[in-house]
């Protein structure tokens, strides 16, 4: 296959990133899971080095917690939801695919909460910022008199506007 390559190695490196910034625990621990070297973690982490086929694999079978799939890990969202949906009903899948969609669900129900939410507010702060409006008022100035310091004054007559 010509072209771009099916695997990008620099994306997959971003996605160990966030895999690495997911896990609760030191270098060292994550090297334990995982069974990569901390040498190969810092390299891939600094982006001075690619993970190879077996650190993939060692990455999926040991940390797949720490990511939505092993689809997700090795190709990105956008491959991994047109795989996804190929596999919803594969049987040796399901309790990983279930736990994946409740997940998702979970954090789409809490999006939609958040901007309910949000919506919520900017309803009550436009009626209040509605309420502060101008008003105009009640009484309208006809005319105006200024008086000057030698006890004479001038009337100024102010044309209406309506």
């Amino acid at each position: 296959m010509e072209g771009k390559d099916y695997i990008d190695l620099e994306m997959l490196g971003q996605r160990f990133n966030e895999i690495l910034e997911k896990f609760e625990g030191t270098a060292k621990q994550f090297s334990e899971k995982s069974t990569l070297s901390e040498a190969k973690i810092s390299k891939v982490f600094n982006k001075k080095g690619y993970l190879s086929i077996d650190d993939i694999n060692a990455v999926i079978r040991n940390c797949s917690e720490l990511m939505p799939s092993p689809e997700w890990f090795l190709f990105g969202d956008r491959i991994a939801s047109a795989n996804y949906q190929d596999k919803l009903f594969d049987l040796d899948n399901k309790v990983q695919n279930e736990t994946y969609l409740i997940k998702r669900l979970e954090e789409l129900a809490t999006s939609n909460a958040n901007l309910k939410a949000e919506n919520e507010q900017l309803k009550a702060n436009l009626k209040a910022l509605e309420k502060e409006k101008i008003k105009k008022p009640e009484k309208e100035i006809t005319e105006i008199k200024v008086y000057y310091k030698n006890n004479s004054f001038e009337t100024y007559l102010l044309e209406s506007n309506d």
